[in-house]
């Protein structure tokens, strides 16, 4: 059963809503994401357009509320949040979504800083455009990840899911 889940990609919340919905036996999510994207609404009378707002902050007032101290949101590079994460936090996760779309090197080393987060039973789900695919058939060939399934609803977002190798 999935207890843990760490998310690097919290974008809108829908995947982690889903998730908290669909496992119901989830004890914790912790979400690393950047938080600089704006959702902007246009409403019909362009005279009641309100500039940008940060989607993401609705999304994780929203979680923070309805999940209490179940879900965690770590703000920042997640270059620099993942690692120092995983120096003040000993802990394993059943589950790691990766839910980014990044350059390859951002890809590349977002799995490599989550392997300290798996063990043997983890599962990696990973959703992004080709660069993201490309860190993580580099990775299966440097023997970090073993590439277990791919899914694809649509050619830009496709999935694979892959586990840790020790």
């Amino acid at each position: 059963a999935i207890k843990n889940l760490l998310i690097v990609g919290l974008n809108d919340g829908h995947n982690t809503e889903i998730v908290f919905n669909t496992f119901k036996a989830l004890n914790q999510i912790v979400s690393f994401d950047a938080h600089i994207y704006p959702f902007t609404s246009i409403p019909a009378n362009p005279a009641a357009f309100v500039p940008a707002t940060p989607f993401m902050h609705i999304a994780i007032d929203f979680l923070s509320q309805r999940y209490k101290n179940r879900f965690s949101f770590i703000e920042g590079d997640i270059l620099q949040t993942v690692p120092a994460y995983a120096q003040s936090n000993n802990q394993i996760f059943d589950l790691i979504l990766i839910d980014k779309n990044a350059s390859y090197e951002v890809a590349l080393s977002t799995l490599m800083n989550c392997k300290v987060f798996a063990n043997q039973s983890t599962k990696v789900l990973i959703r992004g455009h080709f660069l993201t695919q490309a860190a993580l058939a580099k990775c299966v060939s440097m023997g970090i990840l073993e590439g277990l399934n791919g899914y694809s609803f649509n050619d830009d977002q496709p999935w694979a899911e892959a586990r840790y190798l020790p």
